[in-house]
């Protein structure tokens, strides 16, 4: 057994107490082997001991005595969530342990000390401050999205380890609850009282928004070595948390950078809604670098707008007339050009890389703003690439239309963001607009919506994602409670489908929208919303894609779409005419999607018998599968689910049986062919390949199956077939073929062990196919 570690003076998220020779006053199981004291609160001890079964450092936390009954189990129950907790920043805890009348808990052992310790060594560096924030909402977010309100967020309870990552400690194990209360309980007066937010000071309901108060005040003290709110007495601390305004971080360290300074006031509002609702969108906020005003700012505003109404009144002829307002808005090659509404021109400014597009609106007051969204296709997804501009011309504010959280579910667009669409649509129904755009990626997919309501304290956030590009975004009142957005765009795992979605922006009060997702992203539309009520209110494919589908009409009646010259009219929960769910509501569609997003679930994890599940879908669910796009939306995620869990076998049968039915769909015979080749069914994965090759539809290139025709015949050394396909492809493609043709060419001569190849790796167009990432690390 290796000898207990030696003194440190930072260690535990206690209060220090300067000796290792004081003698326990209790007595643990065998167990665990007592070496020394690390520190000590006002209801327990910390003492650094060995756990001899598992041979291995532990931190003890023993309580003092005369717990009652009732507190004993409060704490099992915590004990047993804090075990049902992981992330990578918050304290591990392992196991209750009654000692007589002591109750002790056993956890990680963090070994370099707390943020309060290294306090005395003065001010954190900025750069350091701001990393400690973006870890500590990191967890924080993950105990906010798990129902949970930490209530004591301090530099003493964040703790360093041996990498200098940031470790939450103390979930409240020593906390007075209520009988019959849990960790999530949030209306108790507990907390440290310099950190307490106002709301936790007068013990009413406390909520995410709550930790966010705390963690402003331990960034306030980390930047400036002091505390925003000091006083003489606890009864003052409390007052001036309550009432006096806290200064700014920059009065005491003017190096500061202003929106550090910005944010950490915002999460130090003294109103809950003031601040951000959640972790998960400060953090949001801190990783933009931009830290919009808070809703406060925006009804003081408001505020002073009404008080001065009279003038404003007043005053309207005199704007009019000598300041001239935006009214309409072109786009001259790079040059962005705005006019009044007699079409006299007010401004003109040049946007290099892509041509840009704007649009005209009053989405802050004061007069319509203009929008532009710029920007080179193919830019990294985290820089801004929406401005808004004031009437005369200066710019406003910059937004990253992606929002950070975004590239988690396609980590490709994070460097192939495509040129952003702004538009203002009335979302609220208030006769105002809202800002609302649409993001793609720069060559396939996915898309986003966002939109931006800085008048209810929203920040800019996304809406709805799509595995496709989305084509067009429009208003609608379709008679339900929300208004609705009528979205039309294209979902390639669906089959390549136009879909019509109609998606309720929904939020809380000073918050940011909800995330809503196309059904194929099973993972994401089966979890749980937030707020109760689901964004996507219908989600429709409703045939082949080719030309664009626009919305001609759309109001309680109903929605009226051209496509390709065609009429095609869906009632006003998106269900098409002529089919069993029309004019059924919007429930039965979304019953298929939730059951369907489930069913997906289950396979790829190796859940359920795939036929048992194909039969039960289709007896539950006939009217929505009585419409074809349905019915192949059905096969491919179900066939990709199999493919995930390795049962190639189920979902070649899946796919084989669809094609009985529609021998020349192409992406069931793309799907088809992987699969047979993913078994080494090498002639029959070609010949699917070569009739997905010979479909022609409209608005599609058989780039993708020619791409995967090649790949097969270099990974298998058939060089007659290599070539037969690439020279076919070249001669019958319209020009996308030539855009891979040299990454297919290197991946050959990679297959045949040809390094000098390399230098067609250099070359490579990577836009269209992923193959040269591969081949680039290879080299």
């Amino acid at each position: 057994m290796h000898g207990p570690p030696g003194p440190t003076t930072k260690t535990l998220p206690f209060l220090a107490v300067g000796s290792e020779t004081v003698t326990p006053q209790f007595a643990l199981p065998a167990r665990w082997q007592i070496t020394r004291l690390l520190g000590a609160g006002g209801q327990a001890e910390v003492w650094l001991a060995r756990d001899q079964e598992l041979d291995e450092w532990v931190a003890v936390k023993v309580f003092r005595g005369d717990i009652s009954d009732t507190r004993r189990e409060c704490m099992r129950r915590e004990v047993r969530l804090g075990r049902s907790l992981s992330h990578p920043n918050l304290v591990r805890v392992y196991e209750l342990i009654e000692a007589g009348e002591h109750l002790a808990v056993s956890m990680e052992w963090v070994r370099e000390g707390s943020l309060a310790s290294c306090l005395e060594d003065g001010p954190l560096e900025i750069g350091r401050v701001i990393a400690v924030a973006d870890e500590a909402l990191s967890v924080l977010a993950y105990l906010h999205d798990q129902g949970i309100v930490h209530r004591d967020v301090k530099p003493s309870n964040l703790l360093l380890d041996d990498r200098g990552r940031v470790r939450l400690a103390d979930l409240g194990l020593a906390r007075p609850l209520e009988p019959g209360s849990d960790l999530t309980t949030t209306a108790t007066t507990v907390g440290t009282p310099g950190f307490m937010s106002p709301e936790q000071i007068r013990g009413t309901e406390l909520t995410p928004a709550s930790d966010l108060y705390s963690l402003g005040v331990a960034l306030f003290h980390l930047l400036t070595g002091r505390m925003p709110s000091e006083g003489n007495s606890g009864f003052e601390i409390a007052d001036r948390h309550l009432h006096k305004e806290p200064p700014s971080p920059r009065s005491q360290r003017p190096e500061c950078p202003a929106w550090l300074a910005h944010f950490v006031l915002r999460l130090m509002e003294k109103s809950p809604r003031d601040r951000w609702p959640d972790a998960a969108r400060a953090l949001d906020a801190l990783r933009r670098r931009r830290v919009m005003a808070s809703p406060r700012t925006w009804r003081r505003a408001a505020a002073g707008a009404a008080a001065v109404g009279v003038v404003a009144v007043a005053a309207t002829w005199a704007v009019r007339h000598l300041h001239p307002l935006p009214a309409g808005v072109r786009v001259v090659g790079n040059d962005v050009v705005v006019s009044d509404a007699s079409g006299h021109q007010l401004w003109r400014k040049t946007f290099p890389g892509d041509a840009p597009t704007a649009a005209v609106g009053d989405v802050l007051g004061g007069g319509p703003q203009v929008a532009i969204g710029f920007g080179t296709a193919g830019r990294p997804g985290d820089v801004p690439d929406l401005a808004i501009f004031s009437p005369d011309g200066r710019e406003l504010e910059r937004i990253c239309s992606t929002g950070a959280t975004f590239p988690l579910y396609f980590p490709d667009f994070e460097n192939r963001v495509g040129v952003t669409w702004p538009s203002m649509i009335d979302l609220d129904g208030d006769g105002k607009p809202e800002l609302v755009w649409r993001t793609n990626h720069a060559v396939w997919y996915p898309s986003l919506v966002g939109a931006w309501n800085p008048r209810a304290g929203l920040s800019p956030s996304v809406l709805f994602v799509n595995s496709g590009t989305i084509h067009g975004v429009s208003g609608a009142d379709l008679g339900g409670e929300r208004r609705t957005l009528v979205i039309s765009a294209i979902n390639n795992p669906l089959g390549y489908q136009r879909v019509v979605a109609l998606v309720e922006p929904v939020h809380q009060a000073g918050s940011a929208y909800q995330e809503g997702f196309s059904p194929d992203l099973f993972g994401e539309w089966s979890s749980a919303p937030r707020n109760g009520v689901v964004p996507v209110r219908a989600f429709t494919p409703i045939g082949p894609a080719g030309g664009v589908a626009l919305v001609l009409a759309a109001g309680p009646s109903g929605i009226v779409l051209d496509v390709d010259r065609r009429r095609i009219e869906l009632d006003a929960d998106a269900n098409p005419r002529g089919f069993p769910l029309y004019g059924a509501g919007s429930a039965g569609r979304t019953r298929f999607w939730n059951e369907l997003a489930a069913a997906c679930l289950d396979l790829a994890g190796g859940r359920g018998d795939s036929r048992a599940v194909v039969a039960g879908l289709r007896e539950r669910h006939a009217a929505a599968l009585a419409e074809p796009p349905m019915e192949l939306a059905l096969t491919l995620m179900l066939a990709r689910s199999l493919a995930q869990a390795g049962n190639h076998g189920a979902a070649i049968d899946l796919l084989q049986t669809a094609l009985a039915a529609t021998p020349d769909d192409l992406d069931l015979l793309l799907r088809l062919g992987e699969q047979l080749a993913a078994v080494g069914n090498y002639g029959a994965a070609m010949d699917a390949l070569a009739r997905a090759h010979r479909v022609n539809i409209v608005g599609r290139n058989p780039l993708d199956a020619a791409v995967s025709r090649a790949e097969l015949a270099a990974a298998s050394g058939d060089e007659v077939r290599f070539r037969q396909v690439v020279e076919y492809s070249r001669a019958s493609s319209e020009g996308g073929f030539r855009d891979v043709e040299s990454q297919l060419l290197a991946f050959w001569a990679f297959c045949r062990g040809e390094w000098g190849a390399q230098d067609l790796v250099e070359e490579a167009d990577d836009h269209n196919v992923p193959i040269v990432t591969v081949l680039r690390a290879w080299a």
